[in-house]
């Protein structure tokens, strides 16, 4: 019989996964363009506030001075509960309010940059010599998912991980 607080954890990741799938499912723009049309390279780039109508200087989560815990303390601040479970998914309809752009890529890179190319694509594993399909898996890097990393507790093996794919990514 499991006890009760892993039936709570259970509900509670339950009622995630909802709540995911219901902002998820709220999307307007999947497409990781700004609703200017322009594509930006970074969240705080004072062009992308300038034409959302928003002063820069007003969100501290953009100012690099400062130490990335008081940076995401801001962001976290600002966003509401829709807005921080929305962004927990592969997509979101961003905060324009308060400068986040929506963005539909994979959120995790555990199982290969999202879908940029053969060699992230598992469907057909039965055919991996396949030199454009879908199969091909040639120079993948796979990571096990985020729920079993996260349980090893270990911020070391996240920071070798995240690592990792910044390397890869570039």
């Amino acid at each position: 019989m499991a006890s009760s607080s892993s039936l709570h954890l259970l509900v509670v990741l339950l009622a995630v996964a909802s709540l995911i799938s219901v902002a998820s499912s709220n999307l307007n723009d999947d497409t990781g363009v700004s609703g200017t049309g322009k594509v930006y390279t970074k969240v705080c780039e004072p062009a992308r506030f300038a034409a959302l109508g928003l002063d820069m200087a007003s969100f501290q989560y953009c100012n690099v001075s400062l130490p990335y815990a008081d940076r995401v303390r801001d962001l976290i601040g600002w966003m509401t509960v829709k807005e921080k479970v929305g962004g927990l998914g592969d997509w979101t309809a961003g905060a324009p309010r308060i400068g986040l752009p929506a963005y539909k890529w994979w959120s995790e890179a555990l199982h290969g940059l999202s879908t940029t190319g053969p060699t992230t694509r598992f469907d057909n594993l039965a055919t991996p010599h396949l030199h454009s399909g879908t199969a091909a898996v040639y120079n993948a890097t796979v990571f096990a998912n985020v729920i079993n990393s996260a349980a090893s507790f270990n911020e070391t093996l996240w920071k070798s991980i995240g690592q990792a794919y910044t390397k890869l990514d570039r």
